[in-house]
């Protein structure tokens, strides 16, 4: 006697299971999807608070160079400061290396911000008073996983440096 044994599966079963395991599939991919854009909003905000401090040093340095100095050029990817003669070489010189700012003086070289998503943009205005160069530089595009404010600093020097 012999029974009708079955081994294994039937093509339409296997259809199903196979069916069942891709929405599984499907669900857990969305999941993973909404979690990971979840995790990016969470840190939108650390990442613009992490760059608060560097943004900071940036105008502080400014902001004191350009107290004691006097800002003698400035283009879209140079600010150099020096005492009244304004001849290279510059006492100090801010760059960009790639998207990043270098203060350099005395041949010492200290990276002002780091990793920065775009281009900064230096770029100054100037106007006399008084037989004094009065004028603003600033330092535009400034994004570290986000926009942050531009960087403006005052200036007064002797005039002919604008």
């Amino acid at each position: 006697m012999r029974g009708n044994l079955q081994r294994g599966a039937s093509t339409v079963e296997l259809l199903i299971a196979m069916a069942v395991a891709g929405a599984v599939m499907g669900a857990m991919v969305g999941v993973v999807y909404v979690a990971n854009g979840a995790v990016e909003k969470w840190q939108q905000p650390l990442t613009a608070a992490a760059a608060r401090p560097m943004v900071e040093i940036l105008a502080s340095a400014l902001e004191g160079d350009a107290e004691t100095l006097v800002p003698c050029r400035v283009s879209a990817s140079e600010i150099d400061f020096d005492d009244s003669r304004c001849q290279p070489p510059n006492i100090v010189t801010y760059t960009l290396s790639g998207n990043d700012i270098v203060r350099s003086t005395s041949g010492v070289n200290a990276h002002l911000t780091h990793r920065l998503a775009a281009r900064p943009a230096f770029a100054w205005s100037c106007s006399v008073q008084d037989s004094v160069d009065v004028g603003v530089i600033s330092i535009a595009n400034l994004n570290y996983g986000g926009p942050l404010p531009n960087v403006s600093i005052g200036f007064s020097s002797p005039r002919g440096v604008c």
